[in-house]
C-alpha cells in the first residue's frame, strides 16, 4: 500500500485493509477450489476459473458485523443475536514496502517463477497526477487549466511472490494455501488484439501444476507437481482440511463454507 509518490500509507487502527492474493477482479465461472484453465479471445494466458472468492467476503462481513454491533452468538453461521460488546476483526493484511512484500515491476518479475509458455507483464497501466492550475489545491479551488495538464505518474508497485507465484502478503484463501496451480490478478492481451504485453482488461491468469514430477521435468516447470506436493488424493484432502481449519480459526472462513470445501476436496478427482 503506497501513496502517489511511492511511500507507505498509514492505515488507522479503526480501519481494516485486506488484500486477496492471487485473485482476479473479473469473475469468469467455475470453482474456486478447483479452477479449470480456460481461454478468453482477447487474452494470451490461460484464464482462471473464478474471480473474487465469496467465501472470504462472507467471513469478513461477519467480522465487520461483530465489530460494529457485537454480533457474537452465531456459531459460525452469521445469523445470531447481537450483544453490546464488539469484537475486533483480524488485523489488516496487505503488501507493503516495509517488509519487502511489495515490489517494482522488475522486482516482481524476477521473483515470479519461470512457468513454461507464460508471459509476465512488462508494462502496467499508469495514472498521472492532474495539474488544474496554481489556484487549485488539495481541498479544491479555481480551475485555470482546462483540460488539466498531466503531471508526474503515480508510483505503481506490485505484490511480491514466492517460488510458486503465490503472493507473499495478503489473505491467503484456501486455493492459495492448497494450490492446484498459480493464479494471478493479471493477464496479457493476445498479440492479435492491440500491442504485445498490454494488460488484458480485468482478467486473471491460471497456470496449473503438472500432475507428476516426470511431467513437470519434461516441460521445464520449476514448480513442484501435485504428486510431489500432496502425495495422494488423501494427502490433498488432508491439506484442504488443515487449511480450512486454519482459516476458520483466523476468521477468514465460516465453518459452513469450510465443511463445503472439505466435502468438495473429498469428492474431487485430484490425484485420484
Amino acid at each position: 500500500m503506497v501513496g502517489g509518490l511511492g511511500n507507505p500509507v498509514f492505515i488507522p487502527d479503526n480501519v481494516r485493509l485486506y488484500f486477496l492474493g492471487n485473485t482476479a477482479h473479473a469473475f469468469i465461472s467455475g470453482s474456486f477450489l478447483f479452477p479449470t484453465p480456460g481461454t478468453a479471445p482477447l487474452c494470451s494466458n490461460p484464464t482462471p476459473g473464478s474471480g473474487l472468492n465469496w467465501e472470504t467476503l462472507r467471513a469478513t462481513l461477519r467480522n465487520l458485523d461483530r465489530w460494529a454491533v457485537g454480533n457474537e452468538q452465531d456459531n459460525g453461521q452469521g445469523n445470531g443475536q447481537g450483544n453490546s460488546q464488539g469484537t475486533e476483526p483480524p488485523k489488516s493484511n496487505y503488501p507493503s514496502l516495509l517488509d519487502g512484500t511489495l515490489a517494482t515491476l522488475s522486482g516482481a518479475a524476477a521473483a515470479f517463477p519461470a512457468i513454461p509458455n507464460m508471459s509476465f507483464p512488462t508494462v502496467y497501466d499508469t495514472y498521472e497526477l492532474l495539474n488544474f492550475g496554481p489556484l487549485f489545491g488539495s481541498h479544491g479551488g479555481i480551475l485555470t487549466n482546462q483540460p488539466p495538464l498531466n503531471g508526474p505518474s503515480y508510483a505503481i508497485r506490485l505484490p511480491n511472490t514466492d517460488s510458486d507465484g503465490i503472493d507473499l502478503a495478503g489473505v491467503h484463501q484456501i486455493e492459495s494455501r492448497v494450490p492446484l496451480g498459480t493464479s494471478t490478478g493479471w493477464n496479457l492481451r493476445s498479440p492479435a488484439h492491440r500491442g504485445p504485453n498490454m494488460l488484458c482488461v480485468l482478467t486473471g491468469s491460471y497456470f496449473p501444476f503438472a500432475t507428476t514430477r516426470a511431467e513437470r521435468l519434461q516441460s521445464g516447470d520449476p514448480r513442484p507437481s501435485l504428486q510431489e506436493r500432496y502425495g495422494s488424493h488423501q494427502g490433498f484432502v488432508n491439506a484442504v482440511e488443515k487449511a480450512a481449519q486454519e482459516l476458520v480459526k483466523e476468521r477468514f472462513l465460516l465453518e459452513v463454507d469450510a465443511d463445503s470445501d472439505i466435502s468438495a476436496a473429498q469428492a474431487s478427482t485430484v490425484l485420484n
